[in-house]
């Protein structure tokens, strides 16, 4: 009975442990980005799908799960809204005016949600044209009121806090709102006077233009003092933007907002791409894996993989690279060429996410890269790629076969000839054997070179060794064909 108990609770503490552990593997955030030079290939859904597909199997997030956590916890996307949302918005916040005034608040409070739901969804739009603030503020406040009309005590004092916090310099018009509106103002600004402010110093650009919930702050970085609460803040450097940072303040609390213009002009969220967008390669080499051990920090990662298009001696491959966020360091690194026309086989893409997600080791179908540079330079640039058969072989193949073919053609020419006069031949030249071997290797290291021609497109890696031998030479070709 006693060994019976014992190996139930062994039972039992395994299971126990074994819940844990798989619990802590689960825990892991690991997800993936895109990384792109230029505009995204239109055809990339459809060349990444199988590569994308396998690595949500292995654990690694998606595209979705990845914006979502990217915009509750660095930043926004800076997209215009289009000149239809933006008739939009200023219909709804009508359509809440006219209710209120028939005394219809439900009806009141629905449209002027959408009109700030729909205004904040690109909050950049509001502090490039300050117009679309109005908007803004008047839906807001007809919020409040309609909440205050409702009975809704802690959404009016939500509602018209965001107001106090979108507009601090500005309180609300008794002539348009008339009394109630007033009122409502004042009673929830008197609360967060007795609130102590927290201080929030952005590190911004020199240059960048700064807005703090849509409203002018000033130029490069500053250091002000708010109420309590959730702060959008936007920057935008002449004509780039970047990108909006939500960040909350807590009373008596020093925050700091570090605004990297690198990031905030390649990452992209709208559509289905998640990642980052360079100008240029070099840009690229230079910044990804910075930006992206930044991002991966910010948005509490232990492991980012990286996807992208790049171009190895002219022909285009896609690559998925590793990156650990917590040792600072890149992992393993590997690439499939992309064929001239159509598309790596779904085998070829699913090998290579199985091998940078650690759950199967590399084979034929995929080239593994130095797992310390994975992020490829431009092709003006020197290139860790070694990866084809140079010209050099084809053309020192066809010389040495010349040389081989003629000599031996020589040594066949004189033989059984020699120091002859008329009468006597003291010596012959005995020279058929090595000559026809001569012959022979010749040919075939010319033949040789002539299929290093056919493979010098190919860039699955071979190399070709020539050694002196006693009786002539040895020729060997290595590498995957």
């Amino acid at each position: 009975m006693r060994i019976l108990l014992l190996l139930i609770a062994s039972m039992a503490f395994t299971a126990v442990t074994g819940n844990i552990r798989v619990a802590s593997a689960q825990d892991e955030l690991r997800l993936v980005l895109e990384s792109h030079v230029g505009a995204r290939p239109r055809d990339a859904d459809y060349l990444l799908a199988p590569l994308l597909d396998e690595l949500k199997k292995s654990g690694f997030q998606g595209s979705s799960v990845t914006g979502t956590r990217i915009h509750s916890q660095h930043s926004i996307s800076s997209d215009e809204l289009s000149s239809k949302q933006i008739a939009e918005a200023r219909q709804l916040s009508l359509d809440a005016y006219n209710a209120f005034v028939d005394l219809r608040f439900e009806g009141a409070l629905n449209a002027a949600n959408r009109a700030i739901a729909l205004l904040l969804s690109r909050p950049a739009t509001m502090a490039r044209q300050q117009e679309l603030r109005e908007y803004f503020y008047d839906s807001l406040i007809l919020a409040s009121m309609a909440h205050a009309r409702l009975g809704n005590a802690t959404e009016l004092e939500a509602t018209m806090t965001e107001f106090i916090r979108s507009f601090p310099k500005r309180e609300v018009s008794n002539k348009k709102y008339g009394p109630e509106g007033e009122k409502l103002f004042r009673r929830i600004n008197k609360h967060l006077q007795t609130l102590k402010k927290g201080e929030l110093q952005i590190a911004a650009a020199p240059g960048a233009t700064v807005y703090i919930n849509e409203e002018h702050q000033g130029i490069g970085s500053q250091k002000v003092k708010l109420y309590p609460g959730r702060y959008r803040v936007f920057t935008q450097i002449g004509a780039q933007a970047g990108r909006v940072h939500i960040v909350d303040i807590t009373a008596g609390r020093a925050h700091t907002l570090v605004v990297d213009p690198v990031i905030d002009s390649a990452l992209r969220t709208s559509g289905k791409m998640v990642g980052f967008v360079f100008e240029d390669e070099a840009t690229r080499a230079k910044h990804e894996k910075r930006v992206a051990l930044e991002l991966g920090r910010a948005l509490g990662a232990d492991e980012i993989v990286l996807v992208g298009f790049h171009k190895f001696k002219g022909k285009d491959s896609i690559v998925a690279s590793t990156i650990k966020i917590e040792q600072r360091e890149t992992g393993v690194s590997a690439r499939v060429p992309l064929p001239s026309n159509g598309a790596p086989s779904a085998s070829q893409l699913r090998s290579l996410a199985q091998f940078v997600a650690g759950s199967k080791p590399a084979n034929a179908d995929i080239q593994v890269l130095n797992g310390e540079t994975p992020i490829i330079k431009s092709d003006s640039k020197p290139s860790d790629d070694t990866g084809g058969i140079s010209p050099v072989w084809r053309w020192s193949s066809w010389a040495l076969g010349a040389t081989g073919v003629g000599f031996g053609a020589y040594l066949i020419a004189i033989h059984d000839t020699g120091t002859c006069d008329d009468v006597v031949c003291p010596e012959n030249y005995d020279t058929i054997a090595p000559g026809i071997g001569l012959v022979a290797g010749g040919a075939a290291v010319g033949l040789l070179g002539f299929y290093l021609w056919t493979k010098e497109a190919d860039d699955k890696g071979a190399a070709l060794s020539v050694l002196p031998t006693q009786g002539g030479f040895h020729a060997a070709l290595s590498g995957t064909f």
